[in-house]
């Protein structure tokens, strides 16, 4: 029996997450490309470096207004670096960093009300911190002001806003920014779907280095179903998974072993392969197809295969239930829109028409 049921729903839901991990990367990833980059970026060793004995003359500087010993105490405490971590302690010197101007420390500071790290979980006062640091320029402020729009939290939910804040963000290089781009623009959130901008974007973040755009540049890739982008998408997810990304050595995994003998799939030549047996009604090929988009959020092809193997009179009756299954979930879950479902049951109905007399 083709093994469909609980792995396909823990992949497609997974392809949910990519988002929900960003305002945390934002905060612990520097500012790349914002006026003040590279005094984030001294601040940021100065405070890797800090030993306990520096600490007392830190203070005295900070409480004489010394703006920038106000976010460097407030970092050591936040982090434990030369002192022990209180988290209470370092949001008092960030928010008197922020209150004197400090476009890095009202980020910092956001993001602690978001979590509730040190202060009241507080969206509203977060999105009002991100709000601040974004228009003084801060680029993972603005990257976290744009999920705050996308999410709806602290702020009316506003996919135009949210994408005019995540490109600010973008357009100054920050790796994060330019993650959360690419993905708006493969979902078409805030902006018209356009899947060569959002790879473009993607790669321009995976080649900066950023792991988690490694893994959603290969996830893209798949979804482009030519030879192409299959070779491309091989060769971003071994590279995500040598760097330590999960999902792409889950996904190298399964296609490598998940699978039954004739299946396994380790070059683009395989996946041209698998495409021909699921055209040809195999069902374990649509099925294996089915769950590869889904994962590289192409839905409209994730909801066309599943489709196509629930009505295969050649897969067993629990297979095709599974499939009947995942196609009531996926509305459900929010995973495909209404449009997405009319261009998959066009595609659907074009197939079924072309292949009723075989």
């Amino acid at each position: 029996m083709i093994k469909c049921s609980l792995l396909i729903l823990f992949i497609v839901l997974r392809c949910c997450v990519v988002l929900l991990c960003v305002v945390l990367l934002c905060f612990l990833l520097l500012v790349c490309g914002s006026p003040s980059a590279q005094d984030v970026n001294q601040i940021t060793a100065k405070v890797q470096s800090l030993k306990p004995e520096q600490i007392p003359a830190l203070i005295t500087k900070a409480k004489s207004g010394d703006v920038e010993s106000q976010v460097m105490i407030g970092l050591a405490y936040r982090f434990g670096r030369g002192v022990e971590q209180n988290l209470p302690e370092a949001a008092k010197w960030l928010r008197k960093a922020s209150k004197s101007g400090s476009a890095s420390a009202a980020n910092d500071l956001g993001v602690m009300y978001q979590y509730g790290n040190g202060v009241p979980q507080d969206d509203p006062e977060a999105a009002k911190l991100f709000r601040k640091a974004a228009e003084l320029g801060n680029a993972p402020a603005q990257a976290n002001l744009g999920f705050m729009y996308l999410e709806g939290r602290g702020v009316s939910k506003n996919l135009t806003t949210a994408f005019e804040w995540t490109q600010r963000s973008a357009d100054q290089g920050y790796v994060v920014g330019e993650m959360n781009l690419g993905i708006l623009y493969l979902e078409g959130k805030g902006t018209t779907p356009d899947p060569q901008k959002g790879i473009e974007m993607l790669k321009m973040a995976a080649e900066h280095g950023l792991v988690e755009a490694q893994g959603r540049l290969a996830l893209a890739y798949l979804g482009v179903e030519t030879p192409e982008g299959d070779a491309a998408a091989l060769k971003w997810l071994s590279t995500a998974a040598e760097h330590g990304d999960k999902k792409s050595s889950d996904v190298l995994g399964f296609l490598h072993g998940g699978i039954r003998a004739g299946l396994n799939i380790s070059s683009s030549d395989d996946l041209a392969a698998l495409r021909l047996k699921g055209e040809g009604g195999d069902p374990e090929a649509q099925n294996l197809l089915s769950i590869l988009y889904a994962t590289s959020n192409n839905q409209v092809s994730a909801y066309f295969w599943f489709g196509v193997l629930a009505d295969n009179s050649r897969a067993d009756a629990a297979t095709r239930k599974h499939a009947k299954d995942i196609l009531k979930l996926m509305p459900k879950g929010w995973l495909i829109s209404k449009e997405q479902i009319a261009g998959a049951e066009t595609r659907l109905r074009e197939w079924q028409a072309s292949h009723s007399s075989r």
